[in-house]
């Protein structure tokens, strides 16, 4: 498998969400943690947290805040896809 891109939404509904996606013309799927649950087992206290899991399941980094720029954001990505 591929690059799988995910986004988690915490607290927020179905509603919302959607309008949102739609209004910035998002397509990636987007997983809704309305009860916090998710956010509490995978210890996620600041916003963005963003997780690289390889096709096992395990996380092999996490990056906590938002990245620079675009490029920076592919640059990392590119070190978890390219051998």
């Amino acid at each position: 498998m591929g690059l799988v891109i995910l986004a988690v939404n915490v607290g927020e509904g179905h509603t919302l969400v959607s309008s949102f996606m739609q209004y910035y013309d998002y397509t990636i799927p987007v997983l809704l943690d309305t009860s916090r649950l998710i956010t509490q087992k995978y210890n996620v206290g600041a916003y963005p947290t963003t997780f690289f899991i390889d096709g096992n399941g395990i996380i092999q980094d996490k990056v906590i805040g938002a990245f620079p720029s675009k490029e920076n954001l592919e640059q990392y990505i590119e070190s978890f896809v390219s051998p």
